[in-house]
């Protein structure tokens, strides 16, 4: 699993983007060095904005992982579904 950055909530936007790339980031090193026979996973990211969430899964799938899973957080809860 990729580590991300998880902004609190609620986020300005300016302060979910800078997060969403800085996790864009490590999300890119890690995949890098990733070893054979090992899995890697990654959340996608982008607070409330859906802009910046569609640009996550855009960077992210374009990066590739082993599996992506989606970080639901609204009302203070959070979910999580693989996919």
């Amino acid at each position: 699993m990729v580590i991300d950055d998880c902004a609190p909530y609620p986020s300005s936007h300016e302060y979910a983007m800078t997060s969403m790339y800085r996790t864009i980031r490590w999300a890119a090193r890690c995949r890098e060095l990733k070893r054979e026979g090992r899995h890697c996973s990654v959340l996608f990211q982008g607070s409330l904005y859906e802009d910046l969430r569609r640009k996550n899964i855009e960077e992210l799938i374009d990066i590739g992982f082993d599996d992506m899973q989606w970080v639901v957080s609204a009302s203070g809860t959070k979910e999580i579904c693989t996919g």
